[in-house]
């Protein structure tokens, strides 16, 4: 299941589900073709219509998942993957924030893709090519300001709550 992309292995860490499926594999060998910046930019787009979606399709859980990976996310640079430690590049531009407006989003193609997304920028060749941008205080901020648009089932702000903060991610 590793090897197809479903679990992750982290040594020291444990096992985590990756992925319900092996999208994650197959994209990662189609994403080779792609140079960096455009795959940040398909990323991009997908997180805008995650966050549009999400504040349509959220529920009240969907809500508190949120708000619980917000506050565990506080004082980071890099929002951290499953609450690990901020610092280590395993774990750069992945968030638990983020991943969960996917989930919020329900929409299973656009979460398959955005971790096939991320699986690609921890390959060999993009690691150490990666700069985050925001502080700590600016990653709060539009963090806030995404939740509240999905809280408030307001799509528009969502998009450009999201807009502001993948372009400051």
């Amino acid at each position: 299941l590793a090897s197809i992309g479903m679990l992750e292995t982290l040594p020291g860490r444990g096992t985590f589900v990756r992925s319900a499926a092996p999208t994650s594999t197959l994209l990662n060998e189609f994403l080779a073709d792609f140079t960096l910046e455009e795959i940040l930019s398909y990323r991009r787009a997908l997180e805008i219509e995650a966050a549009q979606q999400a504040s349509i399709h959220r529920t009240e859980e969907d809500i508190a998942a949120l708000e619980r990976a917000a506050a565990e996310e506080v004082g980071c640079t890099r929002c951290p993957v499953l609450g690990l430690a901020s610092g280590s590049d395993d774990n750069a531009f992945d968030s638990k924030f983020h991943r969960l407006i996917f989930d919020s989003a329900k929409n299973r193609l656009l979460a398959s893709l955005y971790a096939g997304i991320n699986d690609q920028l921890r390959t060999p060749e993009h690691r150490g090519r990666l700069a985050n941008v925001a502080t700590g205080a600016e990653m709060e901020r539009d963090h806030a300001r995404v939740l509240d648009a999905i809280r408030r089932r307001d799509f528009i702000d969502a998009v450009h709550a999201m807009v502001d903060h993948v372009d400051h991610d």
